[in-house]
């Protein structure tokens, strides 16, 4: 359409407490619209909270296995509670908690104070905004969570969702995480080109989200949070949302 395109991005180094060390970035603190990309944070939040989330419900949610979710939105047209299935249908139980819930909120404000992060996850509370150093920030210590002052007091709760974004790797053709990883394999490919001994890349996973645009609807949005890591054991973490 000729207009430009607004995004920012982060691109930092992981840590071996969960920290990040800056390497490059722009517009990295505005808050962009994410599309599935929040699904892991309220997840932890729940959990954290002590609300008990089966597997079934974790794997629907971040993995986008098969199964109904009862959670229920306004239909645009008759303004009836319409039933949402699903990733998203788990996605709208989990909020509808959080509205209830004091042990989320209170939850979601020492995990973002945890994360060195200000105001937080506005994403849990329903407009899906976020900035790509604060989601870096939540990607990067749950990576390394077993030594991130915050997170080591919640391993259990970490591991659950750390788990299935990990599932998300080249390496990965069929079953769990196969969707993001198949569409990883060539661009990982094509950098290992450029790349020799240690320095090559080993793995990369992580999660993202698009929707396509509608009149009167979603906006159009792309973001990604990837962690890089390298066959010498080094992890960057980059992420980037465009709209």
């Amino acid at each position: 359409s000729g207009e430009d395109v607004e995004y920012g991005y982060s691109l930092n180094k992981i840590n071996e407490d969960g920290t990040t060390t800056p390497i490059s970035s722009e517009n990295a603190n505005q808050a962009f619209y994410g599309a599935s990309i929040q699904k892991p944070v309220i997840a932890l939040v729940a959990l954290i909270a002590g609300e008990e989330l089966s597997d079934a419900f974790l794997n629907r949610l971040i993995l986008y296995t098969a199964g109904a979710g009862n959670g229920f939105r306004e239909d645009r047209k008759t303004g009836e509670p319409k039933k949402l299935t699903g990733s998203n249908g788990a996605n709208q139980i989990l909020k509808e908690k959080y509205q209830a819930s004091s042990k989320m909120r209170k939850a979601a404000k020492e995990l973002a104070e945890g994360l060195g992060i200000k105001d937080a996850f506005k994403i849990i509370r329903g407009n899906n905004k976020q900035s790509a150093q604060a989601y870096s920030a939540f990607l990067a210590a749950l990576e390394n969570y077993e030594n991130h002052p915050y997170l080591k007091n919640h391993s259990e709760a970490a591991e659950k969702i750390r788990s299935r974004i990990q599932l998300a790797s080249p390496s990965t053709t069929k079953g769990r995480g196969s969707y993001e990883g198949k569409n990883l394999k060539d661009i990982v490919n094509e950098a290992n080109k450029a790349l020799q001994g240690d320095n090559k890349i080993a793995k990369v996973y992580g999660k993202g989200g698009y929707t396509p645009y509608k009149p009167k609807g979603t906006p159009l949005a792309r973001n990604v949070s990837l962690v890089v890591e390298l066959d010498n054991g080094e992890k960057f973490i980059f992420t980037m949302y465009v709209n």
